[in-house]
């Protein structure tokens, strides 16, 4: 899992980050681009997910990973 949150947090960089004058974090957001671009990033990390399952499943069933 730590490698799709990892991808996902590549995926959607930069995230905007609105803070106030003493440093502290009012708002996070996604830009333009990422949310025109939303649905081929989904796709993109559904697919990601989808292929380490299959690998995950295949070491089990190969007595490779507990």
């Amino acid at each position: 899992m730590a490698y799709l949150a990892s991808e996902s947090i590549k995926a959607l960089n930069p995230i905007e980050v609105t803070t106030d004058g003493k440093g502290e974090v009012i708002k996070v957001g996604l830009t333009e681009h990422t949310i025109k671009n939303f649905h081929a990033i989904k796709e993109r990390l559904f697919d990601f997910f989808f292929r380490i399952n299959m690998l995950k499943s295949t070491l089990m069933n190969l007595n490779l990973l507990s």
